[in-house]
């Protein structure tokens, strides 16, 4: 990789990723994360009252690394063998869902779940996403322990 070659040459700090940047505090109307407003709220004041639990944009070294682990995830996948849940956020714009069903698909006890419409932060969302989850979650949880 290019760019993480030059970066580790040139800084010995992480760059980010081209398009990415610090953390940066955005009014709700512009989030990609939730479609609750009190909910954001609410987290947008855990960040304030805790600046260092703040997240930016990814590095060049994490997504290099992530891109690593999802390649070795997705061939080791037929190995995992736990009863798995993903429950995906259909709406997400902040990642690339493309790979969630694969993973799942090559799981031999994994279900998957989608949520139409619904942004990246499923248990922070409206009640009409959020409720859902929760209940495809509690379900889930206890049908795994009827079964041990």
């Amino acid at each position: 990789n290019v760019v993480k070659w030059t970066n580790n040459l040139l800084s010995k700090t992480p760059w980010y990723f081209p398009g990415q940047k610090p953390f940066e505090d955005v009014p709700f109307n512009e989030n990609h994360i939730v479609q609750s407003e009190i909910r954001y709220n609410i987290h947008k004041s855990v960040f304030d009252d805790y600046p260092k639990a703040r997240l930016g944009g990814v590095t060049v070294a994490w997504l290099d690394q992530a891109l690593v682990a999802m390649e070795k995830i997705l061939a080791e996948a037929h190995k995992l063998t736990a009863p798995t849940l993903v429950i995906q956020a259909e709406g997400d714009t902040i990642i690339d869902n493309s790979s969630h069903r694969p993973v799942c698909d090559a799981m031999p006890n994994c279900t998957f779940k989608s949520i139409p419409n619904a942004r990246h932060e499923l248990f922070m969302e409206l009640d009409q996403y959020r409720t859902p989850t929760l209940e495809m979650a509690i379900r889930f949880f206890r049908q795994e322990k009827t079964t041990e």
